[in-house]
């Protein structure tokens, strides 16, 4: 087997350096000082307006759907070729798939046929196949078409470009995953980027029980906060050998 990624680990001793201040802080979660540092990075690296981590891409693709406050069994168009998170996420949220064909040449999101299925839907929901991104402006002209979202499942593209854009910052929002077998790892964990305030503060609140400070929940929310211990596993936090190595690399 030919492997597509194989995960960038720092030395083990300058990770167990920095595990040492976390067992000095005893912060381990709760949006500590790895997970934030690692959000701003993201954020400068990516161009986006916010970047928020997560347990994983799969917990973000279900918290970026839920944000979208769409009605029950609402359709969002998904590719016919993608990995079962992608799917999953849309059934998760008591929403309806409808799949559609993708070019042969790209494998991504065909336009053109979904094009003939994007009557009634509510959202677009495509994927950049193994980081090549998807057609970008023809789908957004279809969302603006019915007026309806468009996120992407960019769980392979962190670093990719399209005309010099880098991933994440197209439609209204982009999911990426963060798991041992992506170009940026935190072992497990994920990132949601978006230039909508109101999309992220929506998602801000959903990845911690709904809330955020005073424990009144503003939404049904989930526990995706993504722990220090795992943050701080990414050769972007690093703090010996300079922030942000593999987060630039490919700008």
């Amino acid at each position: 087997m030919i492997p597509i990624t194989r995960p960038a680990l720092p030395p083990l001793a300058e990770y167990v350096a920095i595990l040492e201040r976390i067992w000095d802080t005893r912060m381990l979660s709760n949006f500590g000082e790895f997970a934030t540092s690692l959000e701003v990075l993201a954020a400068d690296y990516l161009g986006a307006e916010c970047v928020l981590t997560v347990s994983s891409g799969d917990v973000a693709l279900i918290l970026s759907l839920r944000a979208l406050m769409l009605p029950p069994k609402t359709r969002v168009l998904v590719p016919s070729f993608t990995f079962n998170s992608t799917v999953n996420a849309i059934l998760w949220n008591d929403l309806t798939p409808v799949f559609v064909d993708i070019d042969p040449e790209t494998l991504n999101m065909d336009p053109a046929d979904a094009a003939g299925r994007i009557e009634g839907a509510g959202a677009i929901l495509a994927t950049h196949i193994f980081g090549n991104p998807a057609p970008v402006d023809e789908l957004a002209a279809l969302a603006s078409s019915v007026d309806a979202r468009l996120l992407f499942d960019a769980a392979h593209g962190y670093g990719s470009l399209r005309r010099g854009k880098h991933v994440g910052t197209f439609g209204d929002a982009e999911v990426f995953s963060m798991s041992g077998t992506k170009p940026v790892t935190s072992a497990e964990g994920g990132l949601f980027a978006t230039s909508d305030p109101e999309l992220a503060e929506r998602f801000r609140y959903l990845r911690a029980y709904g809330f955020q400070t005073d424990y009144h929940s503003r939404y049904v929310g989930l526990n995706g906060k993504l722990s220090d211990a795992w943050a701080d596993n990414t050769e972007a936090t690093r703090c010996s050998g300079g922030y942000g190595e593999v987060l630039r690399r490919g700008s």
